[in-house]
């Protein structure tokens, strides 16, 4: 229906919109770029908010009352209990913020701290765990970056306290993101901490509940009439009697939707007895691109609105599509562009921004600036401006001249000093000691352990190690005895360690969680000793070291060494670790070797993450599922992975996985390590192909690898196994059978500005990956000749002598270890099917002429370029979309036709700090959206991306 809606026939808009795009640029460049302020941080907006406390409820609210009793009853119920979460959960727009603002501000909840966090579609349980210890700390506190340190502070705010916490408008699907923000939420004991959580999604509602979700109905037809009639001022009519059976009508076009009745009733204030009717009796009801019959209607109402804003007001509210969904606009700002653009002028902007306000196209934010509300978005790329003109097109044109523009608007507000190269670093899953909502068995293990220790609480140092192999459950352990009450006077440390071992990173680590005030991190042995041996000395202190790999013996020395500093009290350290024979090295106590689970409780783990109990031939599929949990021979990882697979499977697809021949592993000599492949195997062989693809693909990194994942990402696409919009839903699904994991430990990857996710794969997932590319994969020191094969995928360790005519079918070229060696000059010379070149870990002298016979390249990283020119060949790469040369301060210049190169997507020039300005040809990169570039480099960016290609003389 929206296309055929007008803003008027004397409006053409369509010749307008050149000249509307560069006022645009011009104005909002010089708006928001360059108010800079020596010293002054210029990031942060003076925001006018007219209702900053998202709590507060609106002066008349129309029913709801009933909802809120039956809420606050089964709260109340639980009011013992160390946690309640309650998810309100129902479509856009039904008033699930308003309950859960009506719940907030009972009297039932007067003696409770209270805290308020609105969550959105960007979700960071980070940011959600700094908003609710900024709500509640007595004492302001400083943004924790990592989770045990949010651990900790809430851990500390949280115990014997009662609580309310809304977490409105979650979007979040991920199951394990929302695990960890769970997780982080149970950490307080003895008191009674209630969550509300509004959300649409019924099945993470579900998921997240500790008691049963509340679903909200729609409102009544008669309440959505109380709505209208206050919005339309109704009973100031003089013509009442005639509108009564008209109203009636139109209340049932709500169905029973509370922004839908507010919207219409604002429209009709002003409407005549005709236009009601007109109202009532409109096409646009027939609303059929949405499933959800409410949804549809919510639309309709809206879209109904629009038609009958006079033009003016029209202009004000498409031009709102240039923002991202969810954005907050700043007013101001927001009134500067209207103005600019010849849509308003100073004296009237206020009143139309009143108007959309009243109409709910325009709401208050709950959170700093404004907010659009959702529907509206569904709408606006439709929208047509006068006849025969379609604006969609040239909106999403308009869209990203903005998003360009907004990008140079966040890298151009630069303070003198700050450090642009450290990134960062976004962990979804950094291990930390926050335990799992429900595990299973372990509690013997627990128990022994604590025996254990208890009887050495007297020593200076204990350190016991658990060891097993991977995947068994020595971390979930770890975490057990780390909460364990036993330890509850004792000042508690954990410190992921890593394959990457680093003992001053683990020595700042201890020094960071224990410190009374915060401390810079130190450099020197002796500055790490010197502070350890005070915060150490007569303290009861349990440190858990996790995921150990070291094994160079005089490294770990110095750790224990370390550890040993403090005197007359006591240090209990943990160690997580798979090796045995350098577990009994660094133990002062028999190290605990970790057993399988039994089979009953690979069976309980499956049923649990299969939703087992949900479905509705649970007799037929028990004994088949207890057949199933033997193959997991004990291993948590295993049984996690099955019970995933088998949670969409039929009756017949649970008897295949039973019977196949793929648990007849025999290539590991371990039996249980054969157990946990073949599980991941057949977990690998019901993926859909574009999720096998995908996951093969990762063989290329080497074992233990941090994958980036934008990066990971942009290599999917190069090879042409995703694209943009669907790759984040792989990764996900990834995650969720525990083929991919997010990362417990930073990257040393250096990236500008820049918030990146660390991925990795457990040992066993990226063997089966390996064994999956067994032919396609050629991997160095394998023992693999590249004569007559014909691989795809390289991962090399010399990068000193050309590629033969062998490797010609290579698409995807890695190598690694080659820091001290020198590219050779034809090293691609054969390669003309390569599609991602990754020489990151190689010595960039020079980056070879030959690099431009690769004509079929999308995606180069090649950073730490030693030379002053990058060679002119590299232009002739017009399919590439990634292009990475970060950590070059001796490059002088890009070559002057970069912009022949006109499918780039993403340019990283971090650390390029000679570059001083970009070639003219760069105005030509169209579809370049991500640029990383030096703080000296700002304004020459913005002169020549921008000034060059719109020919302005600046």
């Amino acid at each position: 229906m929206i296309p055929c809606l007008t803003i008027g026939p004397k409006i053409i808009v369509a010749n307008e919109m050149e000249k509307m795009r560069e006022d645009l640029k011009e104005i909002t460049d010089q708006h928001e770029k360059f108010k800079f302020v020596e010293g002054t941080n210029t990031n942060e907006p003076k925001v006018t908010h007219i209702r900053e406390t998202s709590s507060t409820l609106e002066a008349q609210i129309i029913g709801r009352s009933d909802e809120k009793g039956e809420i606050l009853a089964s709260l109340i119920d639980r009011m013992t209990e160390d946690i309640t979460v309650l998810p309100i959960y129902g479509i856009g727009g039904i008033g699930k913020t308003t309950l859960a603002k009506m719940v907030y501000n009972s009297s039932h909840f007067k003696e409770y701290a209270q805290v308020w966090v609105y969550v959105s579609q960007k979700f960071d349980w980070k940011a959600i765990g700094n908003s609710i210890i900024s709500q509640l700390a007595e004492k302001e506190e400083r943004k924790h970056t990592k989770m045990q340190m949010i651990h900790n502070s809430l851990e500390k705010i949280l115990d014997n306290k009662k609580i309310l916490i809304v977490l409105d408008d979650l979007w979040e699907g991920d199951e394990s993101r929302l695990e960890i923000l769970m997780d982080m939420l149970r950490v307080g004991k003895g008191g009674n901490v209630v969550v509300l959580v509004t959300k649409h999604d019924e099945g993470i509602a579900k998921k997240i509940s500790t008691i049963q979700p509340y679903k909200l109905a729609p409102l009544t037809d008669e309440m959505c009439w109380s709505i209208i009639r206050q919005k339309s001022a109704f009973e100031s009519r003089g013509n009442k009697e005639q509108l009564e059976h008209i109203r009636k009508d139109i209340a049932l076009k709500c169905a029973g939707v509370a922004l839908a009745a507010k919207s219409l009733g604002h429209m009709l204030k002003s409407m005549k007895f005709r236009e009601w009717e007109s109202v009532r009796d409109s096409d646009i009801w027939n609303v059929s691109s949405l499933k959800d019959a409410s949804s549809a209607h919510v639309l309709a109402s809206l879209k109904l609105s629009y038609s009958v804003m006079p033009s003016y007001l029209k202009l004000c509210f498409a031009y709102c599509a240039i923002f991202p969904k969810g954005h907050k606009i700043v007013k101001d700002d927001l009134i500067h562009q209207w103005v600019s653009l010849g849509f308003s002028n100073w004296q009237f902007s206020e009143k139309y921004i009143s108007q959309h306000l009243g109409l709910s196209f325009l709401e208050h934010s709950k959170s700093p600036s404004f907010s659009f509300k959702k529907y509206l978005k569904i709408m606006i790329p439709c929208l047509t401006i006068g006849p025969k003109i379609i604006v969609a097109n040239e909106m999403e044109k308009m869209r990203e001249d903005l998003k360009e523009i907004t990008d140079q608007h966040e890298k151009f507000k630069f303070v003198e000093g700050t450090n642009t190269n450290e990134p960062k670093v976004t962990h979804i899953r950094e291990t930390s000691s926050t335990l799992e909502a429900q595990i299973i068995g372990r509690s013997d293990e627990k128990g022994e352990i604590l025996a254990s220790l208890i009887d050495r609480m007297t020593e200076d140092i204990t350190v016991l190690p658990i060891y097993g192999i991977g995947g068994i459950g020595k971390t979930t352990l770890a975490k057990m005895v780390y909460n364990s009450s036993h330890f509850k006077e004792y000042a508690q440390v954990w410190v992921y360690v890593s394959q990457k071992f680093d003992w001053k990173a683990i020595g700042n680590s201890i020094i960071s969680q224990l410190a009374e005030k915060e401390e810079r991190k130190h450099t020197e042995m002796q500055m790490i000793h010197n502070s350890l041996e005070k915060i150490l000395d007569n303290k009861k202190i349990l440190i858990v070291l996790d995921d150990l790999w070291e094994g160079d013996e005089s490294r770990l020395e110095i750790l224990m060494d370390m550890l040993r500093v403090g005197k007359g009290g006591n240090v209990v350290v943990l160690v997580t670790k798979r090796d045995e024979g350098i577990a009994k090295k660094i133990s002062t106590i028999q190290p605990y070797k970790l057993a399988p689970l039994t089979d009953e409780m690979c069976w309980s783990i499956i049923r649990q993450k299969s939703a087992f109990e949900s479905r509705g031939n649970k007799e037929q599929l028990e004994h088949i599922g207890k057949d199933i949990a033997l193959k997991c021979a004990g291993v948590a990882l295993a049984a996690k992975s099955l019970g995933h697979m088998l949670k969409s499977m039929k009756f017949r697809e649970w008897e295949s996985v039973r019977d196949s021949d793929i648990w007849n592993v025999s290539s590991l000599k371990d039996a249980s390590s054969a157990h946990v492949l073949a599980s991941l195997k057949l977990s690998y062989s019901v993926m859909p192909s574009y999720l096998k693809l995908c996951f093969a693909y990762c063989a290329i990194f080497p074992k233990g690898h941090k994958i980036v994942k934008d990066d990971l990402i942009h290599q999917w696409v190069s090879l042409g196994f995703s694209n943009w919009q669907f790759s984040e839903k792989y990764i996900s699904q990834r995650l969720g059978l525990s083929f991919l994991e997010h990362s417990k430990s930073p990257s040393t990857i250096k990236l500008y500005d820049e918030d990146i996710t660390l991925l990795t794969m457990h040992d066993l997932v990226h063997d089966l990956a390996r064994s999956v590319m067994d032919d396609e994969i050629l991997v160095s020191g394998k023992g693999d000749s590249i004569e007559g094969s014909c691989y795809h995928y390289a991962l090399l360790d010399d990068c000193s002598k050309p590629l033969g005519m062998e490797s010609s079918k290579i698409r995807a070229l890695r190598f690694v270890h080659c820091d001290k060696i020198k590219i050779h000059d034809v090293l691609f010379s054969s390669n003309k099917s390569l599609r991602v070149l990754d020489l990151s870990e190689c010595s960039m002298h020079k980056l070879p002429d030959s690099i431009g016979v690769l004509k079929q390249l999308r995606y180069l990283n090649a950073p730490r370029v030693q030379d002053a020119t990058i060679p002119n060949s590299i232009t002739w790469l017009s399919k590439l979309m990634y292009l990475s040369l970060r950590g070059s301060p001796a490059i002088l210049a890009l070559p002057k036709s970069i912009g022949e190169i006109e499918h780039l997507v993403y340019l990283d020039l971090s650390d390029c700090s000679r570059i001083e300005k970009l070639p003219e040809s760069s105005g030509r990169l169209k579809e370049l959206v991500h640029l990383i570039f030096q703080i000296a480099l700002a304004l020459e960016v913005y002169r020549h991306s921008w000034a060059a290609s719109q020919n302005w003389n600046i």
